[in-house]
């Protein structure tokens, strides 16, 4: 072989070698999974969630969760009701782990939820199972503009449901909210929400199980000075559940952090019971009055 042909040749494959190492190379840069990368980014909503809790008197319990939903925040709320993890200490979740959300369908005012056929498997003379059906009503009407919810069954008559239904103690669907054996916590805020922004007046709304129904507030700046301090009655008092809707008027200008504490004071002790302190952000501080 000509001495030139032989340099050519060996210069081919030497540059051959070199290309066929940098393709094996690995490279630093992964490629993400679209999938992985979409949960990830997805923002975690807060919703209020119900589970039972069956020491003492059978009850619920309501928790807020925070959970990830990229379309069907519905579906999100509900898998967090029967697959969560509660956080009181007690509390369960309601319905049997073999039952299966396949849907959620929202017509209006109502949410129309679909289940596995194992849905009617379960023993309908069964207080807790009731409650677990009182649970996913209140999850879904959480939700502004729900106030109804139907069930249905994969493969099942709807006649076969609602006899179901009807052995659990329900009337006749759809079924409407009731907090009547919502025993934890005794109050909760429903407006403002952590860490909102106010303005004049803060608006305040909840749900109270109290005796007298007197629930009271407190507006405190971050330092703990005492700004405002007021109170309001609510719609039904111990042993019933109420809600309460009130304001707390402030003069501007200013701005700042703040607290609101929501609770009632125990007649026989004076002490303040089953507090809740919401943080928020006045959009204009200043002295504070109590609304009338």
């Amino acid at each position: 072989m000509p001495r030139l042909h032989l340099i050519l040749l060996i210069t081919v494959l030497v540059f051959g070698l070199a290309a066929c190492g940098q393709t094996d190379m690995p490279t630093a840069k992964q490629i993400p999974n679209p999938e992985t990368c979409s949960q990830d980014e997805t923002p975690e909503t807060a919703v209020a969630v119900y589970y039972l809790k069956s020491d003492g008197k059978p009850h619920l319990v309501r928790e807020i969760h925070s959970v990830r939903a990229s379309n069907d925040l519905y579906l999100a709320a509900i898998r967090e009701l029967t697959d969560g993890v509660p956080t009181t200490p007690g509390a369960q979740v309601g319905l049997p782990r073999g039952i299966i959300c396949l849907g959620v369908k929202v017509d209006g005012l109502r949410v129309e939820v679909r289940f596995s056929k194992e849905l009617i498997l379960a023993e309908p003379k069964n207080e807790a199972l009731t409650l677990a059906v009182v649970a996913l009503v209140n999850t879904l009407t959480e939700f502004e503009g729900i106030e109804e919810v139907s069930l249905k069954a994969d493969h099942v008559e709807q006649v076969d449901l609602d006899l179901w239904l009807t052995a659990l103690g329900f009337q006749a669907q759809p079924l409407k909210r009731n907090l009547s054996a919502v025993l934890e916590p005794a109050i909760w805020v429903t407006s403002p929400q952590p860490n909102e922004t106010v303005a004049n007046p803060v608006h305040v709304t909840g749900s109270a199980l109290v005796d007298d129904g007197v629930v009271e507030l407190r507006l405190t700046s971050e330092a703990g000075e005492v700004l405002a301090e007021t109170y309001t009655e609510a719609s039904q008092a111990r042993p019933e559940r109420g809600d309460f809707k009130t304001e707390i008027v402030f003069s501007p200008p200013g701005g700042g952090r703040g607290f609101l504490d929501v609770f009632h004071t125990e007649l026989a002790s004076g002490d303040e019971r089953d507090k809740v302190i919401i943080p928020i952000v006045f959009e204009s501080n200043g002295k504070f009055t109590a609304g009338p």
